[in-house]
């Protein structure tokens, strides 16, 4: 696929989602996809067919991730993703969010490697932590150090949700990219500010504010 006709499917996918996309943005996005690609042929980053997109594969590694841009709270300054894997949605949701930094917590080395040269080729202010997320909640510095916080890779559970939101300041979100017909096993005591439903079928996005 040449980066035309990425960009060409890449904007007609976030025209039927009703997503905003300048040159800019398009273009920094065509530089995380070309990468992704590149690195996918040597370790796995993603079972998705890159030489042959489909639309859900843009939508899951594209579109999904500029919808939940659009739910990230205004003067936002940091994200932390769990989960990070081969960077989305934490990467094109940074692209979109100006300003902002990314704090990407990835298990895997190989994978954080490739995180590390992504976010410099593409001039992000970034960190990639290669702990799983157990391990960095220990961190006394990433305590309500983040005005936003993003999980799809991991399934995250009530009780799961009640330790990462220490990662979130009040009145911080949290976004988790879930399926649809997923039940959180428990009550979460934190306020549902609303379910976005995603492209692809079956999939949806959950925000929710961090009080106190």
């Amino acid at each position: 696929m040449s980066t035309v006709s990425f960009a060409e499917q890449l904007a007609q996918r976030a025209e039927a989602a009703g997503v905003a996309l300048d040159a800019r943005l398009s273009a920094s996005l065509a530089v995380y996809f070309e990468l992704l690609r590149r690195w996918n042929r040597r370790i796995n980053l993603t079972g998705l067919d890159l030489d042959a997109i489909s639309d859900d594969g843009i939508d899951r590694l594209f579109i999904e991730p500029l919808i939940a841009a659009r739910h990230v709270a205004p003067g936002t300054v940091s994200i932390i993703d769990l989960g990070s894997g081969g960077g989305s949605p934490a990467l094109p949701l940074a692209l979109a969010v100006s300003g902002a930094s990314i704090t990407m917590v990835e298990s895997r080395v190989k994978k954080s490697v490739f995180l590390k040269e992504a976010t410099r080729e593409l001039g992000l202010s970034a960190a990639v932590l290669t702990v799983r997320y157990e391990e960095a909640l220990g961190d006394e510095g990433l305590t309500a150090a983040f005005d936003t916080l993003t999980c799809r890779a991991l399934r995250l559970s009530s009780a799961d949700i009640a330790k990462v939101e220490t990662f979130v300041r009040p009145g911080g979100r949290l976004l988790l990219f879930r399926s649809a017909q997923s039940e959180l096993s428990g009550s979460v005591t934190l306020p549902r500010l609303e379910s976005h439903p995603l492209p692809r079928p079956g999939s949806e996005l959950i925000v929710f504010q961090k009080v106190r």
